[in-house]
This record gives structure tokens, sequence and C-alpha cells, in this order.
């Protein structure tokens, strides 16, 4: 087996081992005030995000200079840009949603707003544990090896399955977090590291939790339908979907023109 296939192998290894270990931290939870379940459950992830980034780069006899994810003065500025970008992006699809579906949005009866952006900096470790995971070491060594596209291919099926494994439906996990997958890379090739793809993650869960999309926090606004029958759910799921492509289409056609201009030098 050659170095290239080797280095390929550790790469995909690397979020599958981080899932696996999560799975089994995950029970420590119980030990921790269940109110706090989803930042209890963030913390833990980026720990073992951490731990297993760690130990392949201590396999590879690298230190943690050999990812360029340290902390510098672009950190913060390229998290909120990401933030707001994600929230923007969710703010756009959703808005597409009401006008042309039967999706009707509206004002929480009761909004809590501080309670909510308290429980929302969850969704901070939650975002980052995932970045660090699919997109920190694994990412890196997968497009020094076989090029950006095949590495956003590859990274999107196994972000995805992550996804499957924690509950989600596969062609939701495929059609939902598969397609974001490929906004989330480009994030990182365009800015050299996992702050801007971080924060657009921050951004649209923190967007879909304001609309209830996200379980374990308060929504302010409540998301419902005006014709709630199951062929217009079924209707409104397809409209997303069909969402998810078309931003994933978009995200390819950045890609492959990135891929050109890298070529030319």
């Amino acid at each position: 087996m050659n170095t290239k296939t080797i280095s390929i192998l550790k790469a995909i290894l690397l979020p599958i081992a981080f899932t696996v270990l999560l799975v089994g931290a995950s029970f420590f939870k119980q030990f921790l005030p269940p109110q706090y379940e989803r930042m209890s459950y963030g913390l833990i992830g980026s720990v073992v995000a951490i731990l297993v980034t760690w130990l392949f780069l201590k396999w590879d006899g690298k230190s943690w200079s050999a990812l360029n994810l340290g902390w510098d003065s672009k950190t913060i500025p390229k998290s909120l840009l990401g933030l707001i970008m994600g929230i923007v992006l969710a703010a756009i699809m959703v808005g597409t949603m009401v006008v042309f579906t039967d999706v009707t949005i509206a004002i929480n009866d009761a909004p809590a707003i501080l309670p909510f952006l308290m429980t929302a900096t969850a969704l901070i470790p939650l975002a980052w544990m995932e970045e660090m995971a699919f997109r920190g070491y694994a990412f890196q060594q997968l497009h020094s090896s076989i090029g950006l596209r095949n590495t956003q291919i590859i990274i999107a099926i196994v972000f995805a399955l992550y996804h499957v494994a924690g509950g989600q439906g596969l062609a939701s996990s495929f059609l939902g977090p598969g397609c974001f997958a490929f906004v989330f890379g480009m994030a990182r090739v365009k800015s050299g590291g996992i702050a801007l793809p971080t924060g657009l993650h921050v951004g649209l869960n923190l967007f879909n939790a304001s609309i209830g999309q996200h379980r374990g926090l308060n929504s302010l606004f409540v998301i419902g339908m005006e014709n709630g029958s199951e062929l217009s759910g079924r209707m409104v799921s397809y409209w997303g979907y069909g969402l998810n492509l078309a931003m994933l289409a978009v995200t390819w056609l950045i890609m492959e023109h990135h891929i050109q201009q890298e070529k030319k030098g």
C-alpha cells in the first residue's frame, strides 16, 4: 500500500473515529444538567474532535501547526462574516418557501430573545466540532492527495453518513448536510481555515433554530403550513431539497472555477 493510499485512508478514518468516540463519550451527558444537553454535547464533541485530531497528527509525526488552524487576528472577523452569510443564506431559502409554497411564518406568542440567544451559544461548539472533524485534518489530507473535487465528494458522503448515524433519515442527510458540506468545504478553501465555515455553519443553524428547526432550542418564530395536508407537506420537503440541490449546483460551479484558477497558477 503506497503512501498516498495510506494518507487517503487516514483522512477518511478520522471522521469515522470521531463519530464512534462521540457516541461513546455522549455517556457523560447524563452527569450534566439536562437543560444544557446541547451545550454539553457540543463541548464533549469538541474535546473528542481535538483528541482525535491530535492522535492522527501524532500518527503522522506532525504538530498542530501543520493544519494552519491556529487563532489569529482574522479568526473573529472571518467567523462573524460566516455567521452573517449563514443567516442570510438560510433566510433566503426559507423566504422562497414562504413565497412559493404553503409555508407560513409568524412571531412566537412569547418570544424569549435573551434566553434563546443564551441557549443558542451551544450552536458554536456543535458547529466547531463538526468543522474540525470533517474539514480539519481530514479535508487537508484529502485535498493534498486527490484534489479538491474528489475531496468535496468524499467529505460530503462521510458528513451525510455521520448524520445518518445520528438518527437523521438517509434522504434528508444526503440532500441536507450532504449538500451543505460542499458549501462549508468551499468556505474552508477560500478562507484557508475553519473559522469562516464554522461561522457559516452556526449562522445556518441559528436561523433554523429561530424557526424551531433545531432540537433542544426554543424558537422565536412559528413555522407552519396554510394547507396542512400530507401532500402539501411532501411538496414543501421537495421544495427544500430542490433548493439544497440548486445551492449545490452553484457551489459546484464555484468549485470548478476555483480548480481552473489553480491550474492556471
